[in-house]
């Protein structure tokens, strides 16, 4: 069971993408080398790729870097400080665990005080009241996993550049429909 826990988290995308711009000129069939199109369809991809996380609670991109910022209340029924870090398909590094308690002042949260089991992360210490945490990690895919997303990024990706201006939101679901995690799904 989970702790009572609120998340918000920034990523930086610092690996490889997971269409180039190139890929999805030909897949839609278009010109590249025309500046206003090229960077409309940059700017769809990105969006296509941020929009595809967030449904899917999935890792699209080869590497990412997050920074997440976590608030819990109470422990687990089992006395448990124990939380779920995007994304489950990723293999996590945590790079630093910090600890700020409402005045502002930190405390650096050792390696020997957390686990950390594929991307749930387990606090080993009880004493947490009055924290929040600041976690900073860097989750990475396999190419092979990454290529399992191409074919539907790309083809929603086309679905927005044909349809921009005149989306609905439920597309993306419908598009990226098999790829979406149900396994933690109430």
């Amino acid at each position: 069971m989970l702790t009572d826990y609120a998340i918000k988290y920034v990523i930086e995308r610092t690996g490889t993408e997971p269409i180039t711009l190139a890929e999805l000129t030909n897949y839609i069939k278009q010109s590249s080398g025309i500046t206003a199109e090229d960077n409309l369809m940059n700017d769809i991809l990105s969006a296509t790729v941020n929009e595809a996380q967030e449904i899917t609670y999935k890792q699209m991109n080869d590497e990412l870097t997050v920074t997440a910022k976590v608030s819990m209340e109470d422990p687990d029924s089992d006395g448990n400080y124990i939380i779920e870090l995007p994304y489950a398909n990723s293999v996590i590094t945590i790079t630093d665990v910090t600890a700020i308690d409402w005045d502002g002042d930190t405390v650096i949260i050792e390696s020997s005080d957390y686990t950390l089991r594929g991307n749930m992360l387990r606090f080993e210490i009880f004493s947490i009241a009055g924290y929040y945490f600041e976690i900073t990690y860097t989750a990475t895919i396999t190419a092979g996993e990454q290529t399992a997303f191409k074919e539907s990024l790309m083809a929603y990706a086309g679905y927005k550049y044909y349809n921009r201006g005149d989306e609905r939101a439920s597309e993306g679901v419908k598009i990226l429909g098999t790829h979406i995690d149900r396994t933690n799904w109430i």
